[in-house]
């Protein structure tokens, strides 16, 4: 199984960092244009006009070329783990469903900074 991740980052990493060095994309969601660079080695470079647009950029662009590891982070936050790499992580799924955090979410979330809340 380790092999197959492997390879299957190997071929992710190639993907993303063999992408045309010019593309036009029309994303909803942006109030003005941005534009991405992206340099030889593969990282992004955001220029946007307004902070709602550099943030929605740097998202598209890590999911982009990160959504597997993403996909992988939110399992293991889950404990869902094992649903894709087989019976092995069944413990750490078991662990990680033990500790889910199972508090107040509304006062957490007004631990966070002022522009977070809504």
């Amino acid at each position: 199984m380790k092999r197959i991740l492997l390879l299957l980052t190997l071929c992710t990493t190639l993907f993303t960092c063999s992408k045309p060095e010019s593309e036009s994309l029309a994303i909803a969601g942006l109030l003005e244009p941005v534009e991405v660079i992206r340099d030889q080695y593969g990282v992004n470079h955001i220029f946007a006009r307004n902070e709602h647009d550099l943030f929605m950029a740097q998202g598209f662009c890590a999911a982009r070329d990160r959504l597997f590891q993403f996909e992988l982070w939110r399992r293991q936050a889950t404990g869902t783990v094992a649903e894709i790499l087989g019976e092995r992580e069944l413990q750490r799924d078991v662990g990680t469903r033990l500790f889910k955090f199972r508090g107040d979410l509304e006062n957490e979330f007004n631990h966070y900074h002022e522009m977070d809340q809504k």
